[in-house]
């Protein structure tokens, strides 16, 4: 092989071992900003880390709910369809009405730290952080810049909506609205190929 095609050929095997790498960068970059977004989350969130529990606009119904899960759980009803000790005794077909999946996280989480407060704040301080997520994901995918997907995502966690949302209000719907919260961020990514914003999740992270 003559000098100039031995260039060549060294050349090309370098290129094309920078595009073999590229794949992996850009997942190693997703990983250190997805970890610098749960990071912030903690930091805003860190109440969430004591065993205090928070009395909202509905007291401590919260933890009641998820007792009552745990409780249902220990009495071999897998799927409950009624609480019986919610509504302060007067029992009632919550799992029926609301979506069940924040509070059986909760569930998971108190049985295996064996703290129901503990376990509830835990699932709390996951829907921050599962909202930071979806939100940084869509803003790859609206923007296509991962330092302005990670900006709106700062910004979403400590918009004074999002703390009051866990802190205060803390509705009927989910523990720190688990499902909400993550699910809207999502429900939009579904929207948009409606619309022709863009093909699919997985090619625009992968730039």
């Amino acid at each position: 092989m003559s000098g100039p095609r031995r260039i060549a050929y060294r050349a090309g095997v370098a290129r094309r071992r920078r595009l073999a790498l590229v794949p992996d960068v850009t997942v190693r970059t997703h990983l250190f900003l997805l970890t610098l977004i749960a990071g912030v989350a903690c930091f805003l969130y860190s109440a969430l880390f004591s065993r205090d529990p928070l009395i909202t606009h509905e007291g401590l119904d919260l933890y009641f709910r998820t007792h009552e899960y745990l409780k249902e759980f220990g009495n071999g009803h897998w799927v409950p369809q009624l609480l019986p000790g919610a509504v302060r005794g007067a029992g009632s077909a919550f799992p029926t009405f609301y979506p069940p999946l924040a509070y059986l996280v909760a569930s998971l989480l108190s049985f295996v730290t064996g703290d129901l407060v503990r376990g509830v704040n835990l699932a709390l301080l996951l829907s921050a952080v599962l909202s930071g997520w979806s939100m940084y994901f869509m803003g790859v995918v609206v923007t296509r810049n991962r330092l302005a997907a990670v900006v709106a995502a700062v910004l979403y966690l400590s918009f004074p909506y999002r703390l009051v949302d866990v802190f205060v209000r803390d509705d009927d719907q989910a523990p720190g609205d688990i499902r909400a919260e993550g699910s809207e961020d999502l429900e939009l990514h579904a929207r948009l190929p409606a619309r022709g914003q863009w093909q699919s999740v997985r090619r625009c992270i992968e730039r």
